[in-house]
């Protein structure tokens, strides 16, 4: 997956995790619950909880039509507004703690939340969809910061794909 200009590889399998960092492959416990503060991106700890919380495309679909209020043709896709509950547990809570206090405290509670999405349907099934969330936090100050962001997943080359895992990888998911 690529996040910002940062490209995180990462295999799965039978519950054990391997993730590529800086210092090469390492073991993700998929089963431990996520640890909070740590702040920015290098180590594990960020990437690991990226695999431990990643979904299958079939799964966020899934997940996200359940959040929607209703979804319509629109042009060449398919269309809906998210509630706000679903707009609120769908909204990049990480990114609000950048900035604050030290260690893992509780993740910022959202205001104002809003979402939509839209789905690309090809040969009769999903082959990309565009989320969009919405919201303000407050910052270390008490000030209201109006946060965004977009996600795109294109869903390509379905029963064609080959994965090779690297050695190196295989070895930490046995």
């Amino acid at each position: 997956m690529t996040v910002r200009d940062n490209t995180i590889e990462g295999y799965v399998k039978s519950g054990k995790g391997a993730v590529k960092t800086e210092d090469g492959w390492q073991a993700v416990d998929l089963t431990a619950p996520a640890r909070g503060g740590g702040g920015g991106g290098g180590g594990g700890r960020a990437p690991g909880g990226m695999l431990r919380n990643f979904k299958a495309p079939a799964a966020q679909a899934e997940d996200i039509i359940g959040k929607t209020k209703a979804i319509a043709k629109d042009g060449d896709a398919y269309a809906g507004e998210l509630t706000e509950e679903g707009a609120k547990s769908l909204f990049p809570m990480g990114g609000g703690r950048r900035g604050g206090g030290g260690g893992g405290g509780a993740a910022p509670t959202v205001s104002d939340a809003k979402g939509s999405v839209k789905f690309w349907i090809t040969d009769g099934v999903i082959s990309k969809f565009e989320l969009k969330v919405s919201g303000k936090t407050k910052n270390r100050d008490g000030d209201d910061v109006d946060r965004s962001m977009t996600t795109t997943v294109e869903i390509k080359d379905i029963g064609t794909t080959k994965i090779e895992v690297p050695d190196d990888a295989k070895s930490k998911l046995s």
